[in-house]
């Protein structure tokens, strides 16, 4: 991964990096500092995958196996 200078935006920051020779961005919310969107180039040209990001409330309940070894 490598990892490109920040941009200030409007709403906060753009994290522009590459993973795996293709770019992405973390859009990073400037009053709370947390990333609210994901943005990476896909296969195709000229196409991109957009991951929106939330906060959640309370963690989720997880599972746990029986008998623990």
């Amino acid at each position: 991964m490598i990892v490109k200078a920040p941009r200030r935006t409007a709403s906060g920051w753009l994290l522009p990096v590459v993973i795996d020779g293709a770019p992405a961005a973390l859009a990073i919310d400037g009053k709370s500092l947390l990333i609210h969107t994901i943005s990476i180039g896909a296969a195709t040209p000229g196409t991109r995958v957009v991951e929106h990001v939330a906060v959640l409330r309370s963690a989720p309940k997880l599972f746990v196996p029986e008998p623990v070894c």
